[in-house]
Order: structure tokens, then sequence, then C-alpha cells
């Protein structure tokens, strides 16, 4: 049995702007960022993600910054290959 999506999304260390994350809410209210690679994975307190992270479509995230998500899968994309 497949299991089901979560609701995901991509995003950005501030200090690593060179490595997306995918990034999805765990049961416990924390936040999972896992790198693209899935060589990095970190668990985020909610408050701190705000501080450490800049999701995709945020408006203060510089345009050479958002370029970087260009040509790489989608939360659902990745989410579906990392599961096989």
């Amino acid at each position: 049995m497949a299991s089901k999506t979560p609701n995901g999304f991509r995003a950005v260390r501030y200090c690593d702007s060179h490595r997306i994350y995918y990034v999805f809410e765990h049961r416990d209210g924390c936040f999972k960022a896992t790198s693209e690679d899935g060589k990095v994975s970190i668990m985020v307190e909610p408050e701190a993600f705000k501080k450490l992270f800049c999701r995709e479509h945020h408006p203060d995230m510089p345009l050479a910054v958002r370029t970087r998500f260009e040509g790489k899968p989608a939360f659902s994309e990745w989410w579906a290959v990392c599961r096989k």
C-alpha cells in the first residue's frame, strides 16, 4: 500500500541557499526538512523554521535564489521517487 503524499513544499536555508530542501509537517508538529539528495535530514521546530528557512514562493527570496528551484522536482514528484 502506497503512503499518502503529505502536503509539503520546497525551501532553502538562509545559511545554505544552494541546497534545495523538501519540507513537510511531521506528526509531532515539527517540520522535517530533507535535502534533494537525501543526505541531509533535520527536524525543525515551527518557530525556528521561520528563522532558518525561506519557502520557495516567499516574496523576500532573491531572484537569484528563486531560480535554483527551476528544473527541480516538485514536492509530490520528489516524494514519489523517495518512497519507491
